[in-house]
């Protein structure tokens, strides 16, 4: 249920314009535009709307709405512009589009007036920027409310026992028909229409116990009681039975238990005022059973320590020094040979904190550069607009560098073009400084802050009008394209290289692209700017020939891996085998989904979605050598990583589905590293029980590189029959894994947060002495 606080800033007008409903135009393509009445249910915190076609309302919660888009801004409403005198362009002022989800769908709406389209862009920004600092426990309260509505179809606000029985199977909870029934009894009026939402939110929290967290309670309670005699009163007074904990029990099982060494007694009393809902233990700075799971659920007892989903690392260090966020076929959001190419992809990545993306240039029939996948059947879309998404939202994830990769094809009066719109639409964001003759290493990404910096092919004297120059760096494995398709793109390679127009040459600065040749010349004659593009298949070699010295070279000089033009279907590497000897580059299709996706995706969690990760030391010191290939010694003392998975809550069905069986998950801890690191270990299955399965099954490893390593947690269905459904997973960098008492919330393939599905564990970290 919306909170008081969450419609506090807005004005009640807009309150009840939104509640009550206005009529809004849908737009759905060219001469495609549909009226319809939309409101918002505050209860619920959904977008309802009737379709024309459907007697029911049809809803949409407000969580799964990740921006507003003011005017003609996106693919759809682009495309749905005819001309210039298109009778659309005089509506963007009623214009505005929700972005839904991680897909970059849009809903494309026209209000009747500008005053209505403010009202609606006012609330809903309000709403989800609310909706982001909810806490744990109002997002279940919503959650609660949508299934409800989901289930009571008729509307009459309601739900029978025998609808509620349905509820709690599609939440794959496998509860004894009496028992429910019992609970649904003593919760419900037997004699009224059925249970109402507020009697279903306290029957729901009767039935969903945490019972593990509360024997871990009592056990701390009691040591409560016995530390402190004067706790007795509040046990007595408040508990009904139960116990609390005083704020210096707290801080003690905090720093003891959760390795918080930091946190202060003025931060666990922030704490309860922040997580414990009594109203009079919160005054006496005491935490009871809520309070605490509240507080065990809260992002202070994510896998993630807290001080690591902020910024933490150093950023004042060389560009070489980092990971950075990159994406290859930026523009894409599908298959490379056929798929569709947006401008929404690359405010999609803006958005993720990406920081590195590509633009392939090509030359336009109305004389304007396109991108796109040259040779393929992809669509096309603008230069202009691709350079004016990013220059809308390169920030406002993160202040870092953002890096882009031009593919050059196009002719120098094209190219021309290219640099005008850098120039213009970039404005003071584009570093246009020249090479400072006297550094010998790099800028940082804090001397780089709001700044965009174009890495490409660079003229050797651009007092000239132009100059002969490699200007495309083609991936060096043929696409499996038609034979007609691949004969023109060798004729066009044999051919006389096209020219780099110096306006677009004064651009590129701090990454100049160069050839790699091998990696004695790279360390004799490169400086700190040069920079290589290495295709994974030549890659993988140099790991596995050559680690030391791709080592060393990526502690002076950044290396972009990309992926091999033979996955026509967009899929991925693996991105730790180039991570393992410090490239920083490592290109991935962020559009296909799979382990080797989660894992990159994994690694840029942390840092405040900074797009940055610092580099371990021995990757940056040229000093210390280092070869991940390198097998571990005898006497070569590791980490032990022991992980107890306790529980599990509210696992979701495959796909999200709501019907079939009731699931038997398992959990499986990947643990991806150096070579000699790498390990997989599973618990037993749990049958019919995805709701709270207990599994208090404890999980070892030996990490010799902890540094590097990544740990990933993945939930499957057993199926006897066949293959095992995966169902959801997180991945974390092991040196950002909390330890004592943790929730690791899921994520599903397509990367979409599995809410309120979490695994509950203890994490132990024994580190080597001496």
């Amino acid at each position: 249920m919306a909170s008081s606080d969450q419609r506090s800033a807005i004005p009640e007008e807009a309150i009840k314009e939104v509640r009550n409903g206005s009529k809004l135009t849908k737009v759905r393509g060219k001469n495609r535009q549909f009226r319809r009445t939309y409101w918002i249910d505050f209860d619920s915190m959904c977008l309802c709307y009737k379709p024309t076609r459907k007697r029911t309302r049809t809803k949409l919660p407000i969580q799964d709405i990740k921006e507003v888009r003011v005017g003609l801004k996106t693919d759809r409403f682009r495309s749905s512009i005819k001309n210039d005198k298109d009778p659309l362009q005089s509506t963007s002022n009623r214009c505005f589009s929700l972005m839904i989800d991680d897909e970059s769908r849009s809903l494309d709406l026209i209000a009747p007036s500008p005053e209505i389209a403010s009202i609606w862009v006012q609330v809903i920004t309000t709403l989800i920027s609310k909706g982001k600092e909810d806490t744990i426990q109002e997002k279940r309260q919503i959650w609660i409310m949508q299934a409800f509505d989901h289930t009571d179809r008729n509307g009459d606000g309601f739900l029978t026992f025998k609808e509620i029985q349905k509820l709690l199977k599609a939440m794959n909870m496998n509860i004894n028909k009496n028992y429910a029934y019992e609970k649904y009894k003593q919760f419900t009026d037997v004699n009224g229409k059925g249970m109402t939402k507020d009697e279903f939110t306290k029957y729901y929290r009767d039935i969903t116990g945490r019972t593990e967290i509360n024997s871990l309670f009592d056990k701390l309670a009691i040591t409560s009681v016995s530390n402190n005699v004067s706790i007795r009163s509040y046990w007595n007074r408040y508990a009904d039975g139960g116990d609390e904990l005083t704020s210096s029990n707290l801080k003690r099982f905090l720093q003891q238990e959760q390795k918080m060494d930091a946190i202060t007694d003025a931060d666990c009393q922030d704490l309860i005022v922040k997580y414990e809902p009594n109203s009079d233990l919160k005054a006496s700075y005491c935490l009871g059973i809520d309070g605490f799971t509240n507080l065990l659920t809260s992002r202070y007892g994510e896998i993630i320590k807290f001080t690591h989903q902020k910024l933490f690392q150093d950023m004042t260090q060389p560009l070489a020094h980092y990971y950075i966020f990159s994406s290859h076929n930026s523009y894409l959001v599908g298959h490379q040979l056929v798929g569709e190419s947006s401008v929404d992809a690359y405010i999609d990545h803006m958005q993720k904190g990406v920081r590195s993306v590509e633009l392939d240039c090509w030359d336009g029939e109305d004389g304007e550069p396109i991108i796109y996948h040259g040779h393929t059947l992809t669509s096309q879309i603008k230069f202009k607009d691709a350079v004016q998404a990013i220059s809308d939202y390169a920030f406002v994830t993160s202040c870092y560098p953002v890096i882009l990769s031009i593919e050059n094809h196009c002719s120098i009066e094209q190219q021309r073009k290219m640099a005008k719109y850098f120039v213009e639409i970039f404005g003071d964001k584009l570093y246009k400084e020249p090479i400072d003759p006297s550094r010998t290493t790099g800028l940082s990404p804090e001397d780089l802050k709001y700044k965009v910096l174009i890495k490409g092919k660079k003229l050797k004297d651009e007092n000239i009008d132009d100059d002969e120059a490699e200007v495309s760096e083609d991936e060096e494995d043929d696409l499996k394209l038609s034979d007609e398709a691949k004969k023109k793109l060798q004729e066009k390679r044999a051919g006389d290289k096209p020219k780099l127009a110096v306006e677009l040459s004064r651009v590129v600065n701090l990454l100049q692209s160069v050839h790699f040749y091998d990696f004695a010349t790279t360390k004799k004659n490169w400086k700190f700017y040069n920079m290589c593009s290495i295709a994974e298949s030549k890659a993988s070699n140099f790991v596995d020939d050559n680690a030391p010295d791709m080592v060393e070279m990526n502690k002076k000089h950044v290396t972009k891996i990309y992926p091999s033009g033979l996955r026509i279907g967009s899929s991925n590497y693996y991105p730790q085998t180039f991570w393992n000897v410090g490239c920083q580059m490592v290109t991935m299709n962020l559009q296909s989904p799979g382990s080797d996706t989660d894992l990159y995706f994994g690694r840029f969690a942390v840092n405040g979605d900074s797009g940055y990760y610092l580099k371990p030391e021995f990757l940056r010191n040229v000093n210390k050598p280092f070869d991940p290939q390198k097998k571990a010694k005898s006497n070569e003392k590791p980490t032990e990583l022991i992980i107890k998975v306790i529980s599990g809550q509210q696992i979701p069905k495959p796909d999200k589905s709501t019907k079939g069986e009731i699931i038997d998950p398992y959990v499986k801890i990947q643990i991806h590293g150096i070579p000699a690191d790498r390990s997989t270990k599973s618990t037993k299955t749990i049958s019919n029980n995805g709701f709270n399965p207990r599994w208090n099954q404890t999980l070892r490893f030996k990490v010799i590189n902890p540094e590097l390593a990544m740990v990933r947690f993945c939930v499957y269905d057993s199926d006897a029959l066949s293959a095992d459904d995966f169902i959801g997973q997180n991945t974390v960098p092991l040196p950002s894994i909390g330890e004592g008492y943790r929730h690791v919330f899921l994520i599903s393939e397509e990367r979409e947060k599995l809410f309120p599905a979490s695994l509950f564990v203890h994490v132990t970290i024994k580190r080597p002495v001496g």
